[in-house]
């Protein structure tokens, strides 16, 4: 598909022309001119469904500004990390999901940028609970300083490049995260759930980390497709 098709097809769903071309640009990282230069040329297969999607949260009345700050989240795979089988996480818990986190993120192809989530970030908020996640993400960086990890931080801190540079400024983390730590198994459930039935995200797990083999489960709300799905991951984690 051309970046034109993209285009006209936006634009005949509804929307203004030079918004779309907005997003095209900040999408595929073009300048103005070399998109216009470039418009019958074949775009990249992997961002169009992102563009679509895009396109769709626009006309459904999402601010152009909050789309141009939330793409990189929404067209990328991610990575939710949670003590499932240690539903109350200390700080090496903690530190340990991480690094696990990263390993397994990888496998799939995923660059792990990993952000530590709190409701506070880089200590805007005080308490036990800050503490805790602050000093994992501490940790976690001592041991792992190859990996790219920040902390603590909120979730539009971690996915949005506008509020992640206006909450942290100067982390490579904030804005572009794709792996994320919840501080325990409660948050991480409500937020991947959250994800997976209002936007629209695919889920599959959880997936367990840790043991000597890999044996993974499956929400009971699963479907065949998710059961087919996870037969996969699993074996390519064996």
């Amino acid at each position: 598909m051309t970046y034109r098709e993209l285009l006209t097809g936006a634009c005949q769903q509804g929307m203004e022309a030079h918004e779309a071309l907005t997003l095209l640009e900040h999408l595929f990282s073009l300048s103005r001119t070399s998109l216009l230069i470039h418009m019958d040329e074949d775009c990249d297969e992997q961002k169009i469904s992102s563009f679509e999607q895009m396109a769709a949260r626009r006309l459904a009345g999402y601010p152009l500004q909050y789309l141009l700050g939330e793409w990189e989240f929404f067209g990328l795979p991610f990575y939710v990390g949670e003590g499932v089988l240690i539903p109350r996480a200390d700080t090496e818990v903690l530190v340990e999901t991480a690094l696990e986190c990263a390993k397994t993120a990888a496998t799939f192809g995923i660059d792990p940028k990993i952000a530590f989530l709190s409701y506070s970030t880089k200590g805007s908020g005080k308490g036990d609970a800050v503490d805790k996640v602050k000093n994992a993400c501490d940790k976690a960086k001592a041991a792992a300083p190859e990996l790219a990890i920040d902390g603590e931080m909120q979730f539009d801190a971690a996915v949005s490049p506008v509020v992640g540079q206006q909450k942290f400024p100067g982390s490579k983390v904030a804005g572009h995260a794709n792996t994320f730590i919840f501080p325990e198994i409660q948050s991480g459930n409500i937020g991947y759930k959250i994800a997976q039935r209002l936007g629209g995200f695919a889920a599959y797990g959880p997936i367990l980390q840790g043991l000597n083999a890999p044996i993974n489960d499956l929400s009971r709300g699963c479907d065949a497709d998710e059961v087919y799905k996870m037969a996969i991951i699993t074996a390519a984690l064996a």
